[in-house]
């Protein structure tokens, strides 16, 4: 994936840990399934005014989907 970012934005993307609260907190403790949390940017998230910057929505579907290619052939 952090190939798939920089081909698609030119940037190699953080990597970094969160405490957050999600269906991901359960998957990875009982499947043993290792998950990313990846998303497009923007600002203001979980409230009235969250919003995301359009083209950082085209991007992430860019990586998902190539991501997904890379993994499974």
């Amino acid at each position: 994936m952090k190939k798939v970012c920089k081909d698609i934005t030119g940037k190699i993307p953080n990597i970094d840990y969160m405490d957050s609260v999600g269906g991901f907190n359960l998957i990875t403790p009982k499947l043993g399934v290792p998950t990313i949390l990846f998303g497009p940017s923007g600002e203001n998230p979980h409230s009235a005014d969250e919003y995301v910057e359009i083209n950082t929505v085209v991007d992430t579907a860019k990586i998902i989907a190539l991501t997904i290619l890379e993994i499974v052939g």
